[in-house]
C-alpha cells in the first residue's frame, strides 16, 4: 500500500480496509519514499502490518511477503549489477550540483534518512546511478562516495 496516492492516501485506505468485514485478516505492507523514521510509527498505527521505504530492494519485498504470508522463495544466483558497478566521477557529471551538494552534506552528517532521500532524487533522473549510490551507502562505503563528491 503506497502511503502517497491520489484521491485517498494509503493510511486512509488501510483504515477503510480494516473496518470491512474480514479486513483485520488482510495483510498490508506500507511503502513510501518520503517518510522519516518518526512517521513510520504513525503509519503503522493505522493498521499496517509492515513498512518498506522506497527506494526498496527486491529482497525487502520478498522478506516482508515471507513474514506476512509465509511464502518461501528460491533465488537465482545471478549477480546484482548495481553491486558490480564502480562509482566514477563521470557518473556524477550530469547530476544537478545542488543535489550532489545535499548528498555530500547528508553523508558528512551521516544522516541516513537524508542520504536515502537525496539518492531517491538522483534515482528519479538516473536509475542506474541511483542504484549504484544506494549500493555504496547500504554497504557503508560513505567515505568512497564522499571523496568522489569532493573531487567534482
Amino acid at each position: 500500500m503506497d502511503i502517497r496516492m491520489p484521491v485517498m492516501n494509503g493510511m486512509e485506505a488501510t483504515k477503510e480496509i480494516r473496518d470491512l468485514e474480514g479486513g483485520k485478516d488482510v495483510k498490508i505492507i506500507g511503502i513510501s519514499a518520503h517518510v522519516f523514521k518518526d512517521e513510520i510509527q504513525n503509519i503503522m498505527s493505522v493498521g499496517m502490518d509492515s513498512f518498506v521505504k522506497k527506494p526498496y530492494q527486491f529482497h525487502e519485498i520478498y522478506k516482508n511477503l515471507n513474514e506476512q504470508l509465509g511464502i518461501k522463495y528460491t533465488f537465482d544466483k545471478a549477480v546484482d549489477k548495481a553491486a558490480e558497478r564502480k562509482l566514477t566521477p563521470d557518473m556524477l557529471k550530469n547530476i544537478d550540483p545542488e543535489i550532489l551538494k545535499n548528498l555530500k552534506i547528508a553523508i558528512k552528517n551521516l544522516n541516513n534518512e537524508q542520504i536515502d532521500f537525496v539518492i531517491n532524487q538522483i534515482q528519479e533522473n538516473d536509475y542506474e546511478i541511483g542504484q549504484t549510490l544506494l549500493n555504496y551507502t547500504k554497504n557503508l562505503k560513505y567515505t568512497e562516495v564522499y571523496r568522489l563528491l569532493n573531487s567534482n
